[in-house]
Parts: structure tokens; C-alpha cells; sequence
């Protein structure tokens, strides 16, 4: 597991897809390239997004998404990748 893993919870929000986590997943990524930490930094971010299906478990989910994440870096900055 990366040491830069960030899970994020929505208690009111309910993504339907994967599709619709990987758009909002871009938008928040965007909020942070744009936002203005320090002078002169640009922070770029790279995701990886799946699905929690029944009969999941958390170390399955977190051995996916991480490896959606290195995808993602490969990809280039400012990317998602998401499970199929």
C-alpha cells in the first residue's frame, strides 16, 4: 500500500458508478492543482477509482485502487483510473 493513500467517505452522497466517482474524483483533483498552497508550487494529483462490490473486502479494494493509482501515474498528472 502507498504511503500517499487517501480514501475519502461520503455519508450523504451516493456515487451510482464508477463513472460518476471518476468525474468527481477529476473535479476535486482540479480543486487541488488550481488551489494556492504555497508561491511558486503546483500540486498535481493522481487517482485510482473502483468499485465496492458485494462480498468485498477493504484489502482487496485498497490492492485495486492502488494499483489504479500507479496506472494513473503513468498516465501522466492530473489522471484517474478506474476499475471496469
Amino acid at each position: 500500500m502507498s504511503a500517499g493513500l487517501i480514501t475519502i467517505k461520503w455519508s450523504k452522497l451516493r456515487l451510482h458508478t464508477v463513472v460518476n466517482a471518476a468525474a468527481l474524483t477529476e473535479q476535486i483533483g482540479k480543486h487541488i492543482q488550481e488551489y494556492p498552497f504555497f508561491e511558486g508550487l503546483c500540486v498535481t494529483c493522481s487517482f485510482g477509482v473502483v468499485e465496492m462490490k458485494n462480498g468485498s473486502d477493504l484489502e482487496t479494494l485498497v490492492s485495486e485502487a492502488d494499483k489504479l493509482m500507479y496506472d494513473s501515474k503513468k498516465q501522466g498528472k492530473n489522471s484517474v483510473q478506474c476499475s471496469k
